[in-house]
């Protein structure tokens, strides 16, 4: 009896001294996913897009929110929504008349992006995004006018350079491929070649 209670003596004056001593993180090890490196990041761009066939050229800008994997500083993955504001006009003959064209769309989408180390400061950009887009569509010959509501499924494609100017500021100019396919009576796809120049924040 005597032994027991000296063992449930020991057990219980080091589980004491085991509760009393403080927890200790384990060291960090070299391509651990830690919680902290997931970090928010926010960016203005500004966009020419080059339209084909009968979209007009249109300039706007577009606001993106991003988390982006700050574990491994030779390769990052950026996840990001945003949205776009985009609006042209043009003109053109036909038959020796001239026709004027209004354009307007608001693509909102989700994209991932994946940033390649060339330098500590500079990385190559590869990314997709789709989205949702709606938007309007005027043609007016002389006194007669003619307009289209639309919308659709937008998706794109785009590469570019990211420069980091500082450890949190950065600028990015791009070249993407984005098509919008049209749900509504326009009846053709808008296809646009977008040139892109950013900059952004990270925290």
């Amino acid at each position: 009896m005597k032994r027991v209670l000296s063992v449930l003596t020991m057990l219980a004056a080091l589980a004491g001294s085991a509760s009393a001593a403080g927890y200790v993180l384990p060291p960090y090890q070299a391509g651990a996913l830690q919680s902290s490196d997931w970090m928010p990041s926010y960016n203005i761009e500004g966009l020419y897009a080059i339209g084909e066939e009968d979209a007009p050229d249109a300039w706007g800008v577009r606001g993106s929110f991003s988390l982006y994997d700050d574990a491994n500083g030779a390769v990052r993955h950026q996840f990001s929504i945003s949205i776009a504001g985009e609006f042209g006009s043009d003109s053109y003959k036909e038959a020796g008349v001239k026709v004027n064209q209004d354009f307007w769309m608001v693509p909102i989408t989700g994209a991932y992006d994946m940033n390649i180390g060339i330098t500590d400061s500079v990385y190559l950009d590869l990314g997709v995004r789709a989205g949702w887009a709606t938007g309007s569509y005027e043609e007016s010959v002389m006194n007669d006018k003619w307009k289209e509501d639309f919308n659709g499924f937008t998706m794109g494609v785009g590469a570019g350079l990211k420069i980091f100017c500082s450890e949190r500021l950065y600028v990015k100019v791009g070249y993407e491929f984005n098509r919008t396919f049209i749900h509504d009576d326009v009846g053709a796809n808008i296809n646009q070649h977008v040139i892109t120049a950013s900059i952004g924040t990270a925290f």
